[in-house]
């Protein structure tokens, strides 16, 4: 069977299928799972995205991808991108009945994201996120894999890819790590009624790794590879004891979050990214852990004029942060600061969504005296001999407000009545500008007629 862009594949209770989508890309898909493939590009440029919609799939690529292709699962809004590497996503809940999500890498690194963050899921280690409409939340992160409850098919499947990269593999470092995996699953299946396990195949020792009697032993020091920074370390054959200086770098937006030995937390090394570590009488499997760099944000309240509501602390980059300003009486947002200076962006809202820069930042805002404003009222000649129209409302001291005048046959305007009180510099007039004063006005008209 040809598969074609946008394919759905749905595997029925009691079955399974393996699926070969390029010549060194499988999928192995569980009983009752249900799948839609997404591909475009070409070779050395291949875009292929799997939509895993019910049940578990495995999946095995066996060489790393080219710098312009990908390979990615996603579940809801939980995304996994891999380069070269064998893992297993299942969906599952809780058991409140919440729908999850389970990722475990057998080989390599799988990059998680989801809507609380990213994580590298180094070899045999497996995530459980929460799936929600925001995203996702990782819930149990970096917890070793046990196989032993795994479906014996999947267990078959997983161990047979493993076998065929060993036998392909010529690294003497790629073929110790794969032996490693396949004894610790092979450990903890042991027992198992319900699988048989071939026994790993040892490969024969260089005879460069066989000691002389007299040698002082010598064990491998290798790092973990990470799509979010690099471990600076020379990796080799080191004696017990030897001091060997190490670096991290991170990239940009992440930062070093602690130390892993063979796939494990390691705290005793502490949190610095530049450590001299001391090599143990066994080889070694180094990794660094990292997550995405948070920044400062401080809110700062306004001298006077008002408060600003919102959360300080420490946030990532593109976060969004509430942020309320509430004037006191008589007085009005003129601005929001951004440390210090008058942001044009943020308006003069006094509800926002502020966006977290990769920088700290320091908020605040700036409140200004309200313009007093009056009432203006008209009403209409109780005597008669026309009409006088504008827009009644509040204004300012200085306002400008125009007055119409329409008076009837013969008749003329003989002056405006404002507060009780008649102006006749306004005699004659049909169309008036009149200049709002310090307090409320009700204005009316005295008519005459035409001499």
């Amino acid at each position: 069977m040809k598969l074609q862009n946008q394919d759905v594949v749905s595997v029925a209770e009691g079955g399974s299928v393996i699926l070969k989508l390029d010549d060194d890309q499988y999928v192995y898909l569980e009983p009752n799972t249900r799948i839609q493939i997404s591909s475009a590009g070409k070779t050395g440029s291949a875009q292929t995205k799997i939509e895993l919609l019910s049940g578990a799939m495995s999946a095995l690529i066996e060489k790393k991808l080219a710098q312009n292709e990908s390979f990615s699962v996603t579940v809801d809004n939980v995304s996994m991108m891999v380069r070269g590497t064998i893992f297993r996503i299942a969906r599952g809940q809780t058991k409140s009945g919440e729908p999850t999500v389970t990722v475990q890498t057998v080989e390599g690194t799988v990059g998680v994201t989801a809507g609380n963050g990213e994580q590298a899921l180094g070899a045999g280690l497996q995530d459980v996120i929460l799936l929600t409409d925001a995203g996702g939340t990782f819930t149990a992160t970096d917890t070793p894999i046990d196989y032993s409850l795994l479906p014996p098919e999947t267990q078959e499947w997983i161990y047979g890819a493993l076998q065929d990269k060993l036998n392909a593999a010529t690294n003497q470092d790629e073929i110790e790590l794969l032996q490693e995996i396949l004894a610790s699953i092979g450990a903890s299946s042991a027992g198992a009624a319900e699988t048989s396990l071939p026994e790993i195949t040892s490969v024969p020792p260089t005879p460069s790794q066989i000691p002389t009697p007299t040698a002082e032993p010598e064990y491998a020091l290798r790092f973990r590879e990470s799509s979010y920074g690099t471990v600076k370390v020379a990796e080799g054959l080191y004696p017990a004891g030897a001091k060997i200086a190490i670096t991290v770098e991170a990239r940009d937006g992440y930062e070093f979050n602690g130390w892993m030995i063979n796939g494990e937390s390691a705290p005793s090394l502490g949190m610095s990214g530049d450590i001299t570590f001391i090599m143990p009488d066994s080889d070694t499997l180094l990794g660094a852990r990292f997550k995405k760099t948070k920044y400062e944000l401080s809110i700062e309240q306004p001298a006077l004029g008002g408060t600003i509501q919102g959360e300080d602390g420490r946030y990532a980059q593109g976060s969004k942060i509430a942020l309320t300003a509430e004037a006191d009486t008589g007085y009005q947002l003129s601005c929001w600061l951004v440390n210090g200076s008058e942001s044009a962006l943020l308006g003069t809202s006094l509800v926002i969504q502020y966006t977290m820069p990769a920088a700290n930042c320091k908020i605040s805002a700036k409140f200004t005296l309200a313009p007093v404003s009056h009432s203006l009222s008209f009403e209409q000649p109780v005597q008669g001999g026309g009409s006088i129209s504008l827009t009644a409302g509040q204004y300012a001291s200085g306002d400008i407000v125009t007055i119409s005048a329409a008076p009837d046959a013969n008749m003329e305007l003989a002056g405006l009545v404002i507060n009780g009180v008649l102006d006749g510099s306004y005699e004659g007039q049909t169309s008036m500008e009149f200049t709002m004063p310090d307090e409320d006005v009700l204005i009316s008209a005295v008519f005459q007629n035409i001499v």
